[in-house]
């Protein structure tokens, strides 16, 4: 009886088995059906990195699909923007999309592009698998440095280990190492910075926006000396002289002995920048020339090692470029190749005005354009190259009670190229 039961329980089975079966529709994938050749990525340029948002990217191989719709190109899972009118069947030129996630995050160096051919309506077939190129790294191209959002940073400097000095109009100097650890370095007893470098034994060296110049070490906070004018800013050139610009310009020794230089009188200068033999000065001409750019930047000859100055020559003139209601010129920096990157002044009116913050000029090619417009926001108060490929933007914006105002802090954003070469750090 029990034999009975189990031979039919598994009769039973069977029978519920083969009517459980799916009736699935026939399939409709050919083994035979050829889709569109896979595409190949050869060269990617930049080769090895590129920074998003703002990054184009140049991606050469077989393949691709004339029609540039089919096209379709990501950097992890992101897809990029395809610039039709630059590319072709062998060639993609594309923006890098936003890529990093994580506001902690300022790089990744395993970043994966890929290329996919799709199909399209007129029964074109899309490619089956992807090209692929990788490792590539994508840089954010501005990333927030030290955090000064409850204080005013007023200018920064660099040391020869990359570690940053901001000082503030709330009179502290603070110290931001590499990693971005920010440390209480010092404190000043002026509220009105304008500007700092590294100098003479590694020690701050700080304008006021008034005669004297103030040192700093770890150890000391106080006067180095005082000159004839008002001073904004300063440099160091290859002989060890002290370049302050303000109400004319001034040489000064490491021995506080100091004379003025050059043909400046009728200037108010606010930066200046040693390149190339050349001392840089950007600021206002206050004279009564009309020959004359109202606001710009000009240079001068170094003829000796005493810091004599030659003849000024007009190398951008900035009130022309912006307008007659345009942004103030505040800053210049320069690169290694001499090419100058101005900084511009805010401006608000019944609400913030986002102007262009840096204008970038190539004097071997009088072009001058906007640089990172995408990410950077006026003002470019102060200018800092590091020891490499970073230049620091100090933002002491003045419309704090704007909505749209982005606010005061210190940007860093990495570049393609390093600074000019800096003398000061050398003493």
């Amino acid at each position: 009886m029990q034999k009975y039961f189990l031979s039919t329980l598994l009769i039973i089975l069977l029978v519920l088995s083969v009517s459980c079966e799916n009736d699935y529709p026939a399939s409709v994938y050919d083994p035979d059906e050829l889709g569109a050749p896979n595409p190949e990525i050869t060269s990617v340029d930049p080769p090895n990195e590129s920074f998003e948002g703002i990054g184009v990217v140049t991606i050469n191989g077989n393949n691709f699909a004339s029609e540039m719709h089919r096209n379709l190109v990501f950097f992890n899972a992101q897809q990029a923007t395809l610039l039709e009118d630059q590319s072709n069947d062998s060639k993609l030129v594309v923006k890098v999309p936003i890529v990093i996630g994580d506001e902690e995050i300022t790089e990744l160096d395993s970043v994966t592009i890929r290329v996919a051919v799709t199909g399209d309506s007129t029964g074109k077939k899309g490619s089956y698998e992807y090209g692929t190129y990788s490792p590539y790294k994508i840089i954010k191209p501005a990333v927030d440095w030290g955090g000064f959002k409850l204080e005013a940073p007023k200018a920064a400097a660099c040391d020869a280990e990359e570690n940053i000095y901001v000082v503030t109009a709330e009179k502290n100097v603070y110290k931001i190492d590499p990693t971005g650890q920010k440390t209480l370095f010092n404190t000043i007893t002026i509220s009105t910075a304008s500007g700092m470098k590294v100098g003479w034994n590694g020690d701050l060296f700080i304008t006021v926006a008034n005669r004297p110049i103030f040192t700093v070490n770890e150890n000391f906070s106080g006067l180095f000396t005082a000159l004839g004018g008002k001073v904004y800013d300063l440099d160091f050139d290859p002989d060890s002289n002290m370049y302050a610009v303000g109400e004319g310009v001034f040489a000064v020794k490491a021995n506080q002995s100091n004379m003025a230089v050059g043909h400046y009188d009728d200037f108010v200068l606010g930066s200046v920048k040693v390149y190339d033999s050349y001392l840089y000065v950007s600021g206002e001409y206050v004279g009564a020339s009309a020959d004359t750019a109202a606001e710009g930047v000009w240079k001068s000859e170094i003829l000796d090692a005493e810091g004599n100055l030659g003849q000024k020559e007009e190398v951008f003139n900035w009130a022309e470029y912006v307008g007659e209601d345009g942004p103030r010129l505040e800053s210049i920096a320069i690169d290694e190749n001499g090419v100058i990157y101005m900084g511009s002044g805010d401006r608000y009116d019944t609400d913030y005005i986002r102007d262009d913050a840096i204008i970038k000029y190539d004097p071997a090619t009088d072009e001058a354009q906007p640089f990172r417009s995408e990410v950077l926001y006026t003002p470019a108060s102060y200018l800092c190259w590091g020891t490499g490929n970073y230049l620091y933007i100090v933002r002491n914006t003045t419309s704090l009670g704007f909505a749209s105002s982005p606010g005061r802090t210190v940007i860093r954003t990495a570049l393609s190229t390093g600074g000019a070469h800096y003398y000061g750090r050398e003493f």
